[in-house]
């Protein structure tokens, strides 16, 4: 997140730099904060965005940032283009580290084995800080459906052309049975 946009998102910064107990901190974005996120993620509106969180050191630069939220929000109906109202709520877990990939000298060669499982992977702890309010968007966001349906929507609409009607699902044929009859 770029220093201008921290001023309008989701944003609590916490210095990691120099403490050494844990943290527990409810979030809960404002009005302006949630139309900035609904904009970014492309949603009608934010009603509520809040969460709980809890940042524990675990030595060696490390930090352990567990959390849960709840939100309403309005996403737009990819079928009816529509704007409809939903609730989400969940729980995460983030793994920080500091930046242990540093500059190396390029004549030598580094060897490391990636996780299997990509989820493990530390987030960097970037200047001494974890922003704890955008780690909560952010997983707010991923959680997101990119093509939410409104209750009963239904994509499988009817096409009726000279009194006949046909399903969707049905074959190309029987549509261009339809053409032909128009032709003649």
């Amino acid at each position: 997140m770029t220093p201008s946009a921290d001023k309008l998102l989701f944003s609590h910064p916490v210095s990691v730099a120099e403490r050494e107990t844990e943290l527990s901190q409810s979030l809960d974005a404002n009005q302006p904060q949630r139309d900035s996120m609904a904009a970014l993620y492309g949603l009608h509106a934010i009603d509520q965005l809040r969460g709980e969180v809890i940042l524990t050191p675990g030595g060696g630069g490390r930090w352990l940032l567990e959390g849960q939220f709840s939100a309403v929000y309005k996403p737009i109906c990819s079928v009816t283009l529509a704007p409809f109202r939903q609730k989400m709520s969940d729980h995460f877990v983030r793994h920080y580290e500091t930046e242990a990939f540093e500059e190396t000298d390029s004549d030598t060669e580094t060897e490391f084995e990636l996780p299997e499982d990509d989820s493990l992977d530390p987030d960097p702890i970037i200047d001494g800080i974890i922003d704890i309010a955008d780690a909560l968007a952010e997983e707010f966001a991923v959680r997101l459906d990119p093509y939410p349906r409104a209750p009963g929507a239904d994509f499988s609409a009817e096409i009726s052309e000279n009194g006949v009607e046909i399903a969707e699902k049905a074959s190309p044929f029987a549509k261009l049975a339809i053409l032909k009859d128009k032709k003649q």
